[in-house]
């Protein structure tokens, strides 16, 4: 069998579901599985937050569906798209550090505790002032590092890449579902 006689497992974490597709190379769409999903809770006005664990679970729950019954032997991809700008902290090992801060969140981070003073003069003179404003504030690492240094401090030092293996076989297996486990990359 060639890759392009096989299908390719489509998956999209969003917003408001999960869904999970087995699609042929002709772009068909074999056969689609979509869980509905809490989107977030909320502790304090303005934040949006996910229990990372509440994500895993529900993206198992989905692939073991669309799997259920499946010849998986002809699967040669998995594809994965995710929410924008959500973010999940790890630490060293890859574990969650605090529930994910999802992408409708708004809380701020203070811009003048990141770029220094004498910066600001020139960003307006060069007008990408409010560029720099809006994606420093936003940005949900500034935030972490300005109001839970305790969480900042327990990141990987180097940068974190995304990894798929499985814990026990093929995915949606019988047995534990397929894993995503987090590797810091070193730089030479």
């Amino acid at each position: 069998m060639s890759a392009r006689d096989g299908v390719v497992v489509a998956i999209d974490a969003g917003t408001q579901s999960i869904r999970a597709a087995l699609v042929d190379f002709e772009g068909t769409i074999l056969h689609l599985v979509k869980t509905p999903i809490q989107p977030y809770f909320s502790v304090e006005p303005g934040w949006a937050e996910q229990d990372p664990e509440y994500y895993w679970q529900m993206l198992c729950r989905t692939t073991q569906e669309l799997l259920a019954g499946q010849d998986t032997g002809g699967i040669v991809a998995v594809t994965l798209t995710t929410q924008r700008v959500t973010m999940i902290n790890v630490d060293r090992d890859g574990q969650p550090l605090r529930p994910a801060i999802v992408w409708l969140d708004q809380r701020k981070a203070d811009i003048h505790k990141v770029l220094p003073g004498f910066a600001m003069p020139a960003l307006k003179a060069a007008r990408v002032y409010p560029l720099v404003e809006y994606a420093t504030q936003f940005s949900r690492s500034n935030w972490i590092r300005q109001n839970q240094p305790e969480i900042w401090e327990q990141r990987p030092t180097s940068s974190c890449t995304c990894r798929g293996t499985s814990r026990s076989g093929s995915p949606g297996s019988s047995g534990t579902p397929p894993a995503t486990s987090w590797a810091p990359s070193r730089s030479t």
